[in-house]
This record gives C-alpha cells, structure tokens and sequence, in this order.
C-alpha cells in the first residue's frame, strides 16, 4: 500500500509513527541520494488543460519510495495529504504550458490548477488513507512541491514539514467513489529515473520560455513594423 504518514495540522509537520526498519530507511535514503529507479504508481485526470495536455498524479509504493519523490520533485508538483490522519503523499504534476505561466512564485502555481483537478486528488488521497476512506468526509491539504521541508537529521522516512505555512489550501472532501474508480482505471506502476526526469523537465522549461519570449519579440517587432508602415502611408 502507498505510503502512509500522520499529518498534524497544527504544526505543519506529517510524522511517520512506524520507527522500525531503520535500515530501510537508510538504504532507501542512500538510493536516492545515488538517484536510482524509485517505484511509482501513476494515474491521469480525467479533465484535461486547455491546451489538451494531460493532469498526471503519482504516488510512491510506500514511505522509503515516498523519499525519492521528496528528493527528486519538480518545481510543478503539488502535495496532498488528508489533514490530521494517515494517508498516503500524493502528487499533481502540471502540464508544462501551465506550469511556466503560473510565474516565479511557488504559490502561484496552486492558482493554476482547475478545481475538477482538485477535487479527483482530494478523492485519490482520501481513498488512499486507511482511516479517511472509512469516513464521509475528510478535510485535504495540499501545498506546492517546492514547499516542502525534509530535515533528514531528525525526520523519519516519508515525514515532510513546510518552509511556510501560509503556502496550504484545504478543503473537506466527501466521499465519491465514482471519481476514484475512474482514476484507478488509469493505475500504471513505474520505475522512473527521477533525477533524470527533474533535469529533462527543467531543461523543457529553459527551451519553453525561449520559444514564448522569442514568440513575444516577433509579435511586437511585427507590430510595431505594421503601425511604421501605417503612418508612412499617411
């Protein structure tokens, strides 16, 4: 089963409660300081971007593959978690398009995601806590990726805390399992090289915005050239 992790709300902290198999934790933690395959479980939204790209979610197989994706995120991720219970980590990674519009600020990027997308998350991550799928409804947290602490000195495996509070959104959720039977259809498991993936996307992110301000400076050249012809002509 995925990963599962206490988060207490007052503090901003999720704490793992399972304080055994300290040697996977440390091999898991060497693993992905060496960058190797983590196993990940990958869904897709159903709603999609304007721009026809797909929502993509994914979740490790559980705490110790939970440590790469806290390791090797991508600054287009965003976290969910079910406030105040055990629940597993789950991510939302945002089409690139989207992503590079959102800006330079980490909490821009919770703006961009449409609230259909919200809501499949909120139901993916509360059907994956052993206590929260049990309940009518449950309240969903969820920050950006980027916010995300990790103090390897004295967290246990797949406990995060956040660099600023402020940077959450919640949200109480009730239970529709219709949401969730759809994006279980979409269940991929993967063995993905994480840091690679980081690097492809961020070199992606250089050459996007290349393309957009080159396609900026052409659309304002060509127009400025336009408005120099219609004054000659007058």
């Amino acid at each position: 089963t995925p990963a599962e992790a206490s988060y207490l709300c007052n503090r901003g902290i999720s704490v793992d409660h399972d304080s055994t198999a300290n040697a996977r934790e440390r091999k898991a933690r060497a693993a992905n300081a060496a960058g190797e395959a983590t196993m990940v479980f990958y869904f897709t939204c159903e709603y999609k971007d304007p721009g026809g790209e797909p929502y993509i979610v994914y979740m490790g197989a559980d705490k110790y593959e939970n440590e790469g994706l806290i390791e090797w995120g991508q600054t287009r991720d965003v976290w969910f978690h079910v406030d105040g219970l055990s629940s597993a980590h789950v991510y939302l990674r945002l089409p690139l398009a989207a992503a590079q519009d959102a800006g330079v600020r980490c909490g821009d990027l919770l703006d961009r995601i449409p609230d259909p997308v919200v809501e499949e998350m909120c139901q993916l991550v509360k059907a994956n806590s052993i206590e929260g799928c049990k309940r009518a409804s449950v309240m969903v947290v969820w920050t950006p990726w980027a916010n995300l602490h990790k103090d390897e000195t004295c967290m246990q495996a797949g406990a995060v805390g956040f660099h600023d509070s402020k940077l959450r959104r919640l949200r109480r959720i009730d239970k529709d399992k219709s949401i969730v039977k759809k994006l279980e259809k979409t269940r991929r498991e993967a063995h993905p090289d994480l840091q690679q993936e980081r690097l492809q996307y961020e070199r992606d992110a250089i050459r996007w915005r290349k393309n957009r301000d080159k396609a900026n400076r052409d659309s304002k050249n060509a127009r400025e050239k336009a408005e120099r012809d219609a004054a000659r002509r007058e």
